[in-house]
């Protein structure tokens, strides 16, 4: 990879971190430079900001729901 296609490629993870770009579009720039899709999704992932990852567990209990329609009736198999 030459230093333009790394400094394009860069460009392109970081427009997509900052919301310029869909993860879509990205890989497909990226494919396009010839990057390939374990190579890309990679660089999009190093270039993510940590901050802003959801929480791993959930921070309230889900609410209880009522089971599906006619699941009181059915007999476990």
């Amino acid at each position: 990879m030459t230093p333009l296609q790394r400094y394009i490629a860069e460009e392109i993870a970081t427009d997509h971190v900052g919301g310029l770009l869909s993860r879509r579009e990205a890989l497909r720039r990226l494919a396009l430079l010839g990057v390939g899709t374990a190579a890309a999704a990679a660089l999009i992932a190093a270039c993510g900001d940590r901050k802003s990852a959801p929480p791993a567990s959930p921070s309230e209990p889900a609410p209880d729901t009522p089971p599906p329609p006619g699941m009181q009736s059915a007999l476990p198999t």
